[in-house]
């Protein structure tokens, strides 16, 4: 492929915005304590404040990492890794639980994106976003069922409040990366007068296939080389998403309306050398009415509608892709109401307590992967944070009830689709002892809770994304998990560091299995449910050095093992151990340029094994091409980046080299590690303009 790099030289730096706005505004409502807050506390608290095992990635940092896959943008983070596909799709993975054991949120309200899939990435836009928070550990199970592992929460720009000007900031940015001829514009505007505000994002981004180095792929000799390599067909993709919100602020109340649309048109290669095109929507309308009842009590009103279609075809590319000749249609609509009180009683005591009701219809218009369902989801939830001088204390519970309800009887392919009912009562309880003004050592517990998916227990067709026929398992029961950690923290002015054990324990762990037979008359591997206890245990380290004025040192390391009891090996696709650093040289000023920064980081991935040959993608362990198990490696990029000023009007310019040694590897969740080798190396070059 010609890689045309004079069509393009600039490029999207959304996060150039968190410096635009970063700016503290006068009126101090909850709107603004919102840039703060911790997704994992469902208070306003400062990471430093809370006992919660949570990192934020904003700023500079996100300028640097965020990337279309939400995985792929926080896999930096310690005990964070991602499911790959392709440049695009990237599932985040936490402490080795991904799909619906993360909980993944869009303005801290719960996204459905039919998790369920290997592949299926969140359908959010992580360049548009403001910020991203990430909570590891027990906490997290305040969120839900689908949160046992962790939560990642997308937020978007907040709403100006007070603005002195109904047009009062506009920045245009532009990104090209040579690898794949990736082409993304985006444009962020917000203003307002007195006490109401607007803000508005667009994003359009669209690539070519990639390319990989180059592999002799017809030498005999060695079974594992790739089937494909140097360009891959059919991983060209085209993405957009919009967010528009308004909002009013009193003394009485506060309320922000928010709408936010996010659409994906991509194609998957399959190893047969065929195209699995998806067409991927999904829409959010927000509205949150806080009532300032005194000055120790708020009120929220929370409404949220949510629709995802997910509509594929295998052997037709998305180009191609059209109702009359998909193989798979679905479509979710889900509706949530939230009532909370928060409460801030005095300097010790802070917490909310409140209650959700959520009603999802799956329907699915073509194909029999899952069946027509509607779920109704009641929750109570209570959460109570208290600090003194010698310690933090987070206590939160949680009830759930899921009714799961068949919708449509004729689908004959689904066996013993009954009525289901879940109740569960969990909770989670962390303290943070200050030994001394620098020292934390840490203590935390939680008992999760998941209800089986309608895929889960009733799955029953081909499924194109993976290649393979998978079947649901009706007699599966709710998964229990009990995690428990401790970690030891030093924070100063120069240093935060951390070191944390962990253990997580379940019962009736749900995963999917390879069978080892054929599906007929698809001819494709046949995949089933089941369900075992199981453990995941590790050690994560994680430092940040500030070691002159010019100079930080960041770094983490993450080592995790995991058994499933039932069948005495590993868990399936647990992600290899890691180390990861980054050094960052900032100038300061140089004649024109001002705020010069250099970066150089490192990736290192451990060689791992498959658990056995249950586990999916397995079977290229086998095959006379490809492999599952992939061997160690390393990644270096590096970047440069200043700003100068143009007619008065701020410009940032950058440039970023991924992977820079073009190293030929392969990661073991990259899902294309069976025939295709992960990408090589890919400029970026980018530019973004403060226009007002």
């Amino acid at each position: 492929m010609s890689k045309k790099v004079t069509m393009s030289v600039i490029g999207l730096i959304i996060s150039s915005l968190v410096n635009a706005q970063d700016t503290p505004q006068s009126h101090n409502h909850l709107h603004e304590i919102e840039r703060v807050r911790v997704t994992g506390s469902p208070m306003a608290l400062k990471v430093e404040e809370t006992a919660i095992a949570a990192s934020i990635l904003s700023g500079k940092s996100k300028l640097w990492h965020h990337s279309l896959s939400l995985g792929d943008s926080i896999a930096h983070m310690v005990g964070v890794d991602t499911v790959s596909t392709g440049g695009q799709a990237g599932k985040p993975v936490i402490r080795g639980l991904t799909g619906n054991r993360v909980r993944v949120l869009q303005d801290s309200v719960p996204q459905d994106f039919q998790q369920f899939g290997i592949r299926h990435a969140p359908t959010v836009d992580p360049v548009n976003a403001y910020r991203i928070d990430v909570v590891r550990g027990p906490m997290s199970v305040i969120f839900g069922s689908d949160a046992m592992g962790g939560v990642v929460n997308v937020i978007s720009a907040q709403v100006p409040l007070y603005s002195e000007s109904m047009l009062s900031s506009a920045l245009l940015s532009f990104k090209y990366g040579t690898n794949n001829d990736q082409l993304g514009t985006s444009l962020h505007a917000e203003g307002g007068k007195a006490q109401w505000g607007w803000a508005s994002s667009y994003h359009r981004e669209k690539a070519d296939n990639f390319e990989t180095p180059s592999a002799d792929i017809n030498s005999t000799s060695v079974s594992s080389l790739p089937r494909f390599s140097g360009e891959i067909p059919f991983t060209n993709f085209d993405i957009e998403s919009i967010s528009l919100a308004s909002g009013f602020v009193s003394d009485a109340f506060d309320w922000t309306v928010r709408y936010t649309g996010f659409s994906n048109e991509q194609n998957f290669l399959q190893p047969n050398n065929v195209p699995t095109g998806q067409h991927l929507d999904n829409k959010n309308v927000l509205s949150d009415m806080a009532l300032h009842l005194s000055d120790q009590w708020n009120v929220h009103f929370i409404l949220n509608w949510q629709k995802n279609e997910r509509a594929a075809g295998t052997g037709i590319s998305f180009e191609k892709l059209s109702n009359a000749n998909s193989d798979l249609d679905i479509e979710l609509v889900r509706t949530q109401s939230k009532l909370l009180f928060e409460h801030d009683y005095s300097t010790a005591w802070k917490g909310q307590f409140g209650a959700e009701y959520i009603y999802k219809d799956q329907t699915t218009n073509v194909g029999t992967l899952v069946p027509d369902a509607s779920i109704d989801y009641i929750a109570l939830y209570a959460y109570e944070k208290f600090e003194n001088d010698f310690l933090i204390a987070e206590l939160g519970v949680r009830w759930d009830k899921i009714v799961l309800e068949p919708q449509n009887e004729s689908q004959q392919w689904v066996d013993n689709f009954d009525r289901r009912v879940w109740r569960a009562l969990t909770g989670s309880m962390s303290l943070s002892w200050k030994l001394s003004d620098n020292w934390l050592f840490i203590q935390r517990i939680g008992r999760g809770f998941r209800a089986p998916s309608i895929f889960d227990l009733y799955a029953g067709g081909v499924h194109g994304g993976v290649a393979a026929y998978q079947t649901g398992n009706s007699e599966l029961v709710e998964e229990y998990s009990f995690n428990k950690e401790v970690g030891l923290n030093y924070i100063s002015q120069n240093i935060q560091a951390s070191i944390t054990f962990y253990q997580n324990k379940f019962q009736d762990y749900i995963y999917q299995a390879d069978t080892g037979t054929t599906h007929q008359p698809s001819g494709l591997p046949l995949f089933e449910m089941r369900q075992g206890d199981a453990q995941i245990e590790g050690v994560e380290i994680g430092a940040n050095f500030k070691i002159t004025q010019h100079i930080d040192w960041e770094f983490n390391a993450n080592i995790i093992n995991s058994e499933l009891a039932s069948v005495g090996t590993e868990l399936p696709l647990m992600p290899a151990n890691s180390f990861y650093q980054r050094i960052n040289y900032s100038f300061g000023e140089l004649s024109l340029f001002s705020d010069i920064n250099l970066v150089i980081e490192h990736e290192y991935k451990n060689n791992k094994s498959i658990a056995g040959k249950f586990e999916p993608f397995a079977q290229y362990d086998f095959l006379p091409f490809g492999t599952a198990s992939t061997e160690q490696y390393h990644l270096i990029n590096l970047s440069a980046s200043t700003q100068l000023q143009i007619n008065k009007h701020p410009v940032t310019l950058s440039v970023k080299v991924n992977n820079v040694t073009d190293e030929a590897y392969r990661d073991f969740l990259d899902t294309y590690k069976g025939y295709a080798l992960g990408m090589g190396r890919n400029i970026q070059l980018s530019l973004s303009a403060q226009l007002r």
